[in-house]
């Protein structure tokens, strides 16, 4: 064996032994404790026995002669037994505090070193943007000697520092505008670095990148598994083989015109809904997730062209001018009972309410059909807490397609576009109310929603002695009396005092409820099944199932100020 072959095997042996020598110096001490404990403990024991088998243990007492056993050394012993316990627990406590005193100093170091690298970090990336031929955004061709020094310093110091300062030295690239996303003549079709600085392969991993400003920003390639993109503006960002891996992903993380094309979001806490404003998808990871993001992108195509057909549509979506009830109106209706389930409030007081406009109109078939086929049941946005198992059964008459179940198909209304859509649920009305607030928006503090009972029978009754829409008495509506046995147009009849047409007949109004957990609902105003008595604006119908989907139940929205 060669001379310096010799002297590298020595050295081996000689720091295995030194490491194995400052081990036995770590631990010795409790170590040596439990093992003089246990043989003191056995030697004791021995001695114990020794003297008990010799006849120390019997006792004679006058005339009589019984035994019974003596004090033993052993019995001596186990008073020793407690002390020694807890000596044994102090010795393996202050080992224990010793050990923690020594991580919260290892940590305190390792702090201090990654704060001394970020902060060495960026003094050297500040001297070299201070050159006057150095790294800088505006620089006509800035030297490429100085790119890659910079480049492989980023990529050490990241590596040595932890989420939060991954995050300091990002915002401080970002800002200084060398990691900003840089238009060529090539457009986003070239997959290379387009930025100052490349950052390929830049470990961001658990960078705590929440709330945070990155628009524009250039990570193509970079590895941000298990990141923090909560709330973060990635508005124009290039993601471009960025691997998100576990990323954090909410309602409020920005990915418009983002460019995510090949990016791995596996196990990523994404919201589908937000990853689909990115410019670029193509390729994204999962696969799954690739035909989920196209398949809400094809809702929203079918939802813009609804969009437009509605503005033909405006006037069946018509509401009073605005109400502002600020005082309370109390109702002292008598008790009034009609089979188990219309009746009257009895007693009663409305309080306040917040700003609001009832539905001139009840929602006619024509409008509903927008929302059928703008796959409107398809879309989950709009079936928020309701099963796939119960919307599998809100379908027309033929079964095969969704729809109200008056219809025999979903496009067999054809005579009756300005009928009330009649057969639907208390489910389907909420997921028609959140597809018009999507395609039919009125305003950032207004949305479309079904009124509250307490809105409904303030415009039915808009004074205290009205027992129908337009005064105290009857008058012809869609009732029994009418003798017509099915729906009508939502404008035949006259409209009430505070404007709106089919208060009273024609079809039954859902009203929102208080408690969305609750999974029964009530509607009010009667149908064309009902007779006057039964049409009255101060009787309701209650304890009806959310999915029941009787020919005689519909609804109108509310336009409410949040």
């Amino acid at each position: 064996m060669s001379r310096p072959h010799l002297m590298s095997r020595l050295d081996s042996e000689r720091q295995a032994l030194k490491q194995n020598w400052e081990a036995i110096r770590r631990y010795w001490k409790p170590i040596f404790g439990v093992l003089t404990i246990a043989a003191f403990v056995f030697i004791a024991r021995t001695i114990a026995h020794t003297f008990q088998d010799a006849g120390l243990g019997e006792l004679k007492v006058g005339a009589y002669n019984y035994y019974r056993p003596a004090k033993t050394l052993w019995d001596l012993l186990e008073l020793l037994l407690v002390p020694l316990g807890l000596g044994l627990l102090a010795l393996i406590g202050g080992q224990w505090f010793t050990s923690q005193q020594k991580k919260r100093d290892d940590e305190s170091q390792t702090n201090r070193f990654r704060e001394e690298t970020l902060r060495n970090y960026l003094d050297v990336m500040t001297q070299l943007m201070l050159k006057s031929d150095g790294l800088r955004y505006d620089s006509p061709a800035p030297m490429r000697e100085l790119q890659e020094i910079a480049r492989y310093r980023t990529l050490t110091t990241l590596r040595a520092l932890d989420g939060e300062r991954k995050a300091t030295l990002l915002r401080f690239l970002h800002e200084s505008r060398m990691i900003e996303y840089r238009d060529n003549k090539e457009g986003r079709e070239a997959a290379e670095a387009r930025s100052l600085l490349d950052m390929s392969g830049a470990d961001l991993t658990e960078a705590d990148l929440s709330e945070v400003d990155l628009e524009r920003v250039d990570l193509h390639g970079a590895d941000l598994s298990r990141a923090d993109l909560r709330g973060a503006s990635l508005n124009g960002a290039t993601l471009y083989k960025a691997v998100l891996c576990g990323a954090k992903i909410n309602e409020k993380t920005d990915f418009g015109g983002a460019d995510l094309r090949d990016a791995d979001l596996t196990n990523a806490t994404y919201r589908t809904e937000r990853l689909k404003q990115a410019d670029r998808c193509d390729g994204i990871k999962p696969p799954e997730l690739q035909i989920e993001i196209d398949r809400l992108r094809k809702l929203d195509q079918s939802s813009k062209r609804v969009r437009e057909e509605l503005l033909t549509l405006e006037q069946w979506l018509g509401t009073t001018d605005p109400i502002e009830h600020r005082t309370t109106i109390e109702y002292t209706d008598s008790s009034e009972k009609y089979g188990e389930w219309v009746v009257s409030r009895g007693t009663h007081t409305i309080g306040l309410l917040p700003k609001f406009s009832m539905g001139i109109y009840l929602v006619t078939n024509e409008l509903y059909g927008k929302f059928v086929s703008s796959n409107g049941y398809e879309n989950p946005e709009y079936w928020l807490g309701i099963s796939c198992k119960t919307r599998d059964k809100f379908r027309t008459q033929d079964g095969n397609t969704y729809g109200p179940s008056t219809w025999r198909s979903q496009t067999d209304f054809s005579g009756r576009e300005h009928h009330p859509v009649a057969g639907i649920s208390y489910c389907e009305a909420l997921a028609f109310c959140r597809w018009l607030n999507d395609v039919y928006p009125r305003g950032d503090r207004l949305k479309w929603c079904l009124p509250t009972e307490d809105m409904w029978e303030l415009v039915a009754r808009p004074e205290k002695n009205f027992l129908y829409p337009w005064g105290p008495n009857f008058a012809p509506c869609n009732s029994v009396e009418a003798n017509i046995g099915t729906t009508t147009n939502v404008d035949r009849f006259n409209k009430g005092k505070s404007g709106c047409f089919d208060m009273a007949g024609n079809v039954w109004e859902f009203v929102k409820e208080d408690k969305e957990d609750h999974w029964y609902c009530v509607l009010r105003g009667g149908s064309y099944r009902n007779d006057k008595t039964q049409v009255k604006s101060s009787l309701r119908l209650w304890g009806v199932p959310r999915d029941h989907r009787p020919p005689d139940f519909g609804f109108r929205c509310a336009l409410v100020s949040e």
